[in-house]
């Protein structure tokens, strides 16, 4: 579970860009919104899809073809980009690094969100600790960028850049 989510709010907003001068102002009640929204996603989906039993289900591509994928791979969008401790790979990588991967419980202790640009773009720093398998428990950082598609129905949040990276280690 989340221990906090701090939301940050700074300067004015003025044609999409934030800046410390500005004549409009963004709506405070849409950025907490939004970033609501993307807490819950990481939490009721990257999560969950990490942490639970079976990580893979069975997909049909474009032709009718079954293809067994992670459970993770729908989060991502087609273009995203993943960073795990130095190894970088796409979306189409994402399938063979989850399943060399154990068992895993995270522990979320810090989640900040932080609006980019617009209320469509949220960056989101989290810290808290993993516990692979049975051996090793490790602390991490991660930095996700979300974007909501508007446009899709319904709306839907991809996640563009996923940057984890381990911090220290504790065998137990």
């Amino acid at each position: 579970s989340y221990s906090f989510c701090t939301l940050l709010v700074r300067g004015r907003w003025c044609g999409g860009m934030a800046t410390l001068a500005g004549s409009s102002i963004l709506d405070s009640k849409v950025i907490v919104s939004a970033c609501k929204d993307a807490q819950q996603m990481m939490k009721e989906h990257y999560y969950k899809a990490w942490d639970g039993g079976d990580r893979q289900e069975t997909i049909m591509d474009s032709q009718g073809n079954a293809m067994v994928k992670s459970c993770l791979w729908k989060l991502f969008h087609d273009e995203a980009r993943i960073l795990r401790n130095g190894e970088e790979f796409g979306k189409d990588q994402l399938c063979a690094y989850v399943a060399k991967i154990p068992a895993t419980k995270h522990t979320i202790t810090s989640f900040d969100v932080h609006p980019l640009q617009d209320d469509c773009h949220s960056m989101i720093s989290i810290h808290g600790t993993c516990k692979y398998g049975d051996a090793i428990c490790r602390s991490f950082h991660q930095q996700v960028v979300l974007w909501k598609d508007e446009a899709s129905q319904p709306v839907r949040y991809w996640i563009m850049y996923d940057c984890m990276r381990w911090l220290g280690e504790e065998e137990l």
